[in-house]
């Protein structure tokens, strides 16, 4: 088959060319793809359809990370995570000013996701936190570093196991 493609039917009749549709900047500006809706970018998954992960209770606090990293990227709140506040509005712009209102809006929102799924022995000691990223990255500190060490220790442990030949530990009735 030949890579080229001529396309003169349906919304593109006009667009009579021989294009080959995945090479070239064209594809997401005309040709075949221009009525295609999501053929270009991310697709998008409605807030609504995905379920809040389970509060964390200080135990496996890698899924929990991961169930709720998901979770702000569907709700377009991931950035905030890792992002820091934005410069003050130091000339009175008035666009800066509406930017900025928006970023600590949604930082807002992100801090309350977080503590929201926490276990309520949590919540008071996070409670205080005023940008979303400070709060990730303490919850990551503590929590990261207690999984590591709580499987370290349990490597420990198997690894000082030692058998007994010829000896019954456990006894069938």
């Amino acid at each position: 088959m030949d890579s080229a493609t001529t396309v003169n039917s349906g919304p593109n009749a006009r667009f009579n060319a021989s294009v080959n549709p995945f090479v070239g900047p064209h594809w997401a500006s005309n040709g075949p793809f221009l009525h295609m809706p999501n053929a270009v970018g991310p697709i998008s998954v409605p807030a609504s359809t995905v379920q809040r992960p389970p509060k964390f209770n200080g135990t496996n606090f890698k899924m929990w990370k991961q169930k709720m990293t998901f979770f702000f990227t569907v709700l377009v709140f991931a950035e905030y995570l890792q992002q820091d506040p934005p410069q003050s509005n130091d000339g009175n712009d008035p666009l800066v000013a509406m930017v900025n209102q928006a970023w600590y809006y949604n930082n807002y929102l992100t801090i309350n996701y977080i503590l929201e799924g926490l276990a309520e022995t949590l919540y008071p000691i996070y409670a205080s936190a005023n940008l979303a990223k400070e709060l990730w990255d303490s919850l990551n500190k503590k929590y990261q570093d207690e999984d590591i060490g709580t499987k370290k220790f349990i490597i420990g442990k198997m690894l000082d196991y030692k058998s007994v030949d010829k000896k019954i530990c456990c006894r069938r009735g």
